[in-house]
């Protein structure tokens, strides 16, 4: 078997192609049983099948069709593209449970998040000390920190951090506390802050203010 290696900006391409492949595996699964696959590919390199007279070829049938690209010579980045994230999705779509003591433990059928390739959904933060199990019931500026840390440490227990973090979902008891939250808040996300939603709720946990979520990327 020989090993095509990637430099680091195409190994950073395929994984984020393998990681929204996952969300296809069914079609997948579907093609590679119509499929007789020679090589494997994952997310830093290709795995294929070496052949005669010092030349590499791959073979990927999607819809009947055969790609081919060569180890010799310069291939098409976006079919190499493709390959990864046909093969990413069979091949990333492990969930993890990721837990930590330095946030609140979950207090029910749920967890604190969830990996599956390199996507991590954060369940919502209420504002808990997970030091003593108390609810922090302070002003609105003291409850988002306190949010904010927990998911801050729910992401620090999978080597991330909040720059990692493309996605959240925020759920206020009351939307006129918004200005004084979003202050908090943005002091968290400084340099390119993620996608997102904000939604006044009728009741949160707990009779809490604020509860946010989140999606992080790496």
């Amino acid at each position: 078997m020989g090993r095509l290696q990637f430099p680091n900006n195409v190994t950073n391409k395929f994984q984020q192609m393998a990681n929204i492949c996952v969300q296809l595996g069914s079609i997948v699964d579907s093609i590679r049983e119509q499929s007789d696959m020679n090589g494997v590919c994952c997310s830093s390199e290709c795995i294929i099948e070496r052949r005669p007279r010092k030349m590499v070829l791959g073979l990927l049938f999607l819809k009947g069709k055969v790609m081919r690209f060569k180890k010799s010579s310069s291939f098409s980045l976006s079919a190499a593209f493709l390959a990864l994230g046909v093969m990413g999705c069979a091949t990333t779509s492990t969930k993890e449970v990721i837990s930590t003591k330095a946030a609140p433990s979950a207090i029910g059928p749920y967890s604190q998040a969830v990996k599956v390739g390199n996507t991590l959904f954060l369940s919502g933060q209420i504002p808990t000390d997970p030091k003593t199990g108390q609810v922090n019931t302070g002003s609105i500026e003291e409850q988002t920190k306190q949010v904010l840390e927990n998911l801050k440490a729910v992401l620090a227990a999978n080597n991330m951090g909040m720059g990692d973090v493309v996605s959240t979902t925020v759920f206020l008891k009351d939307l006129n506390d918004f200005s004084r939250m979003n202050a908090v808040y943005g002091s968290y996300f400084d340099d390119k802050p993620p996608a997102r939603a904000t939604i006044q709720a009728a009741r949160l946990p707990r009779d809490v203010s604020v509860e946010i979520s989140a999606t992080a990327i790496k």
